[in-house]
């Protein structure tokens, strides 16, 4: 089966989700990993609080990844309505 992923949330409390970033761009550069260089542009990074699962929350209702995922969700019901005339 074939999953094609559309969003990575990355979240952390103050410069951790940079440093996360840099480090994820270093070793994707180092080990020439195509495909994470590619859709680099899928990642999203926003705030959080904390480090620990309350944060979830907080991630999932601040206003960037809201507005991504309402974008995803017209663009679905774009190709959708394409594919049912």
């Amino acid at each position: 089966m074939y999953v094609q992923i559309k969003c990575v949330v990355v979240a952390g409390p103050g410069f951790a989700k940079d440093s996360f970033m840099k480090y994820v761009d270093l070793e994707a550069a180092r080990q020439d990993k195509r495909l994470i260089i590619e859709n680099r542009s899928k990642f999203l990074e926003c705030h959080a609080s904390t480090a620990f699962k309350g944060a979830l929350r907080e991630v999932l209702e601040s206003p960037e990844v809201r507005l991504y995922f309402m974008c995803i969700v017209r663009a679905i019901r774009v190709m959708t309505s394409c594919f049912i005339r």
